[in-house]
């Protein structure tokens, strides 16, 4: 029916109830998208933020990322102070043995220490293989102690140090 007719049966008294342009305004937004009227929206972010309680899951998961990159840059297994000494461990492989050095940061406030370390190459079933035991003397100036193992699958180095009566522990992955 066009506007011409439906104009002159409402002046005849004839009451329309239907009425086109409302319902289009009325629609669900599902028949929109069937129509092709309205377009989805798209992309991972934009549906997390449009979803209810997107915005708490996104910001949970942005925490959570920014909780583990520094957890990731802040935690070192292989450094540690000790006595006010700060000590690291590192260890690589190279031909058939595995290199071990142990390094004692240069401190002038530390006092003189004695140092005794015990290493423990362990292999990938977390059994120890072989166990050294190194020491030295700690002045304030940079020390390192170094020593090897043959190489039997060793794939990470525990390493128990004692400074004046107090212990620490480091680990260190072997760099292959």
């Amino acid at each position: 029916m066009d506007d011409d007719a439906r104009k002159k049966l409402e002046e005849q008294g004839v009451v329309f109830y239907y009425n086109r342009e409302e319902r289009l305004k009325r629609m669900p937004e599902s028949a929109k998208l069937y129509n092709g009227e309205l377009q989805r929206k798209r992309g991972l972010f934009r549906a997390l933020l449009d979803a209810p309680g997107g915005k708490y899951i996104l910001s949970a998961i942005g925490i959570l990322v920014a909780v583990i990159a520094v957890l990731a840059i802040l935690y070192k297994p292989n450094e540690n102070s000790i006595g006010g000494i700060t000590a690291s461990a590192k260890a690589f492989a190279y031909e058939d043995k595995i290199y071990v050095n142990l390094k004692f940061d240069k401190n002038e406030k530390a006092e003189n220490a004695a140092i005794s370390a015990e290493i423990n190459a362990v292999n990938n079933e977390d059994t120890v293989v072989d166990t050294k035991k190194l020491s030295g003397d700690y002045t304030g100036e940079e020390l390192a102690l170094r020593t090897t193992f043959s190489d039997f699958e060793i794939q990470k180095v525990t390493v128990k140090i004692t400074v004046n009566g107090e212990d620490k522990t480091l680990s260190a992955t072997v760099e292959r």
